[in-house]
């Protein structure tokens, strides 16, 4: 059973480096990498640059509607590898998390999410954020009128 803080480092670690991917971070994100699996020697180390420079090449030419299920894709794959690494190399958890917090700063700022909810009553109506506009689609109704 693999330990509770290696699933989870290893499951930062590969959001971090899937999302540098064809980002302005990815550099860093990929050296980083590389630089962690110098531990796991020589050959190791190189078949980890090919796997990072496929992966990159595949996001990038991949249509923009279909780049959020490869990176998924991606992130699980990396997540597995990273938490190999990690059972194998426990003392590089230290290492590993400078460079989660390293990349995860050179990320560009998720846009916001969220959900608005807009309440309309007849004199009374209520925006959470941005600009609603009103167009009257016909005569006003008598009744809807306050009296003068």
């Amino acid at each position: 059973m693999v330990a509770e803080w290696i699933v989870a480092l290893a499951g930062s670690g590969s959001g971090a480096l899937v999302g540098a991917v064809a980002e302005d971070a990815w550099a860093t994100a990929r050296d980083g990498v590389v630089g962690l699996f110098r531990r796991a020697g020589a050959g190791r180390q190189a078949r980890i640059e090919e796997l990072l420079d496929a992966d990159a090449a595949t996001v990038e030419t991949t249509s923009v509607e279909e780049r959020d299920r490869v990176r998924a894709e991606l992130e699980t794959v990396w997540r597995v590898r990273l938490m190999d690494f990690l059972s194998e190399f426990p003392d590089a958890a230290e290492e590993f998390a400078g460079w989660v917090a390293t990349v995860r700063a050179a990320l560009p700022d998720p846009p916001p999410s969220g959900s608005q909810t807009n309440i309309a009553g007849r004199d009374v109506y209520a925006v959470q954020r941005g600009t609603q506009v009103f167009h009257q689609t016909g005569p006003a109704r008598s009744d809807d009128r306050p009296d003068v």
